[in-house]
């Protein structure tokens, strides 16, 4: 599939910063399934999970957007029992539970595109933003916090892939509080071991992610270093 070079330098970027910052600064305790899942067991396919296609095929056409979108960046996720099919590579599905934030964000309108919303007012879209703080789940609580950069090797074991949740479905769940603020949450899913391109993420591979360390198959994108790899190996 033919993708625009300003396409493939711009999810360069989002790798580099893990949630698209430099792009966007161009334009100017809690007990549910995804946080208490450990890296080793798989889940049902929850309405987030249901909401995923069978097949999809898809190119890049990125968009900014100011609006409601679900951050998943660094999450952990935990595997489903489900699949789907992305430009006929076959990804197990994931799903993790995400903050809700009002702002800029980037998006693939090629994958999800243009509306806010994947069904109706119960779901919303995962996608990329650049606030300064956002709640994460740090020793066992959720608290604000600054994004956290860091690189890791993929491996084959439990917890050790990665997983990409830019552009994909979520369905609004109950609110958590953070820090002594009731804050909006979605229930998110994704394909495990794909990149940002849409590409298969090998074993073994060099990941980005902005998050804490101790997460597992966490939210992230393939590290730049990788890019031309895949590249050459598609």
């Amino acid at each position: 599939m033919k993708r625009h070079p300003r396409a493939h330098r711009a999810l360069a970027a989002i790798a580099a910063l893990g949630i698209g910052s430099a792009i966007l600064a161009g334009c100017g305790s809690d007990s549910t399934a995804s946080t208490a899942a450990t890296a080793t067991e798989e889940v049902a396919c929850n309405e987030a999970c249901q909401l995923m296609k069978a097949s999809y095929d898809v190119g890049v056409d990125l968009k900014v957007a100011n609006r409601p979108y679900a951050l998943c960046a660094g999450r952990s996720t935990t595997p489903t029992t489900a699949y789907t099919t992305i430009n006929g590579n076959r990804y197990q599905i994931a799903t993790a539970l995400c903050p809700i934030m009002t702002g800029r964000t980037l998006y693939n309108a090629s994958l999800q595109g243009t509306g806010v919303r994947p069904t109706g007012e119960d779901t919303i879209w995962s996608s990329f933003g650049t606030p300064d703080t956002f709640p994460q789940y740090i020793d066992g609580a959720w608290t604000m916090a600054s994004s956290e950069r860091r690189t890791f090797t993929s491996t084959a074991e439990p917890g050790g892939g990665m997983s990409n949740f830019f552009g994909y479905p979520c369905t609004i769940a109950e609110p958590i509080v953070v820090d002594g603020e009731s804050w909006p949450f979605a229930e998110c899913a994704g394909p495990m071991n794909e990149d940002t391109l849409n590409r298969p993420v090998p074993v073994g591979a060099e990941v980005t992610v902005e998050g804490p360390e101790g997460t597992f198959n966490p939210v992230g994108d393939i590290a730049p270093s990788q890019r031309k790899v895949l590249a050459d190996a598609s």
